[in-house]
């Protein structure tokens, strides 16, 4: 045990767990619930689709206030960055010129 540097401790939970189970790693734990679920993932995409270029604050407010939940900002860009939704600014493109608008009255 002192030359392997392993606990005794660990080495009898290990011969425990195999007794018991058969196998000698651990269980892996189960994650944490999701806080929505996949209807409420769904609001939220529609709330995003019908209000395109609202602030996240506002997406957040109306999420809130129709799940009835207090949700923060970064859960819901986590949940959007999930189902393949993001930020994105504007392309600035140059204004047309006389010249282009001659050029395509022509």
């Amino acid at each position: 045990m002192a030359q392997l540097n392993i606990s005794t401790s660990t080495i009898y939970d290990t011969i425990k767990r195999y007794k018991e189970t058969g196998f000698a790693t651990p269980k892996k734990c189960s994650e944490r619930p999701k806080e929505l679920s996949q209807c409420d993932t769904r609001t939220l995409q529609c709330i995003v689709h019908t209000n395109q270029f609202s602030p996240l604050s506002d997406i957040r407010n109306e999420l809130n206030f129709n799940l009835n939940t207090t949700l923060h900002n970064s859960t819901i860009r986590r949940y959007l960055h999930d189902v393949g939704l993001g930020s994105y600014t504007t392309r600035k493109k140059p204004l047309l010129t006389e010249k282009h608008r001659n050029d395509r009255l022509r």
